[in-house]
C-alpha cells in the first residue's frame, strides 16, 4: 500500500510540476531560482506529509483489523480459549465463562461456535490449515500454528486440549510465557 501512495505522490508531483513549467515561459532552471520555488517546495512537502500520513493510517488499520475479538457472553477476548478467564479479576471461570460466540467442549475447553480456529495471526477452518498463510499461500510451518492450535512435530498443527489451554493461561498470567500473536 505504501508503494501505491508513493506512486500517487509522484504522479501528483509530476502533474503539478508540468502544469507550472508548461504555463511558465521560463526554463526549468530559471523556474527553480525564482520566488516560486518556495511555494513549489512547500507544496511538495505537504504532498509528502499527506502520503506519509495516509500510509500510516492504512498500515495501522490493516494491523488492527487482522483478528477480531470474540464475545464470551459477559466480556470480549482475542480468542475463545481465553473466555473462561475473567479479564477484570483474572479468575478462571471454566465453562461458565464460555458463552456468546463460543461454546464449551469437555475435551478442548472453550472453542468457537462457528467452526473456525485462531491460528494466532489469522483464522482457519481447522488447525492443520494454520501453517499456510491465507493471503499469500506461503507455508509458515510451526510459526503459523498458534492461538487455539499447537505444533505437534510430525503430526503438524492440531487443536490444543483444555489442559494445555489452562497451562498456557496460567503461564501467561504468571508472566512466564508470552502469547504468540504475530
Amino acid at each position: 500500500m505504501n508503494f501505491c501512495l508513493n506512486c500517487l505522490s509522484l504522479i501528483i508531483f509530476s502533474k503539478y510540476s508540468r502544469v507550472i513549467i508548461k504555463n511558465s515561459p521560463q526554463t526549468l532552471q530559471q523556474f527553480y531560482s525564482t520566488h516560486k520555488t518556495y511555494s513549489f517546495l512547500s507544496t511538495m512537502k505537504v504532498l509528502f506529509l499527506i502520503s506519509v500520513a495516509l500510509a500510516t493510517v492504512v498500515a495501522r488499520s490493516e494491523e488492527s483489523g487482522e483478528l477480531k475479538k470474540v464475545s464470551c457472553g459477559g466480556h470480549d477476548a482475542k480468542v475463545c480459549y481465553r473466555c473462561p478467564l475473567d479479564p477484570d479479576t483474572g479468575k478462571w471461570n471454566g465453562e461458565s465463562g464460555c458463552n456468546g460466540d463460543c461454546k464449551w467442549n469437555d475435551n478442548r475447553g472453550c472453542e468457537p461456535k462457528i467452526k473456525v480456529v485462531s491460528c494466532g495471526n489469522h483464522a482457519a477452518k481447522v488447525c492443520y490449515k494454520c501453517p499456510v498463510d491465507p493471503d499469500t499461500g506461503k507455508w509458515n510451518g510451526e510459526s503459523g500454528c498458534n492461538g487455539d492450535c499447537k505444533w505437534n512435530g510430525y503430526k503438524g498443527c492440531e487443536p490444543k486440549t483444555a489442559a494445555e489451554i489452562e497451562e498456557d493461561i496460567s503461564q501467561f498470567l504468571r508472566g512466564n510465557k508470552e502469547e504468540k500473536y504475530y
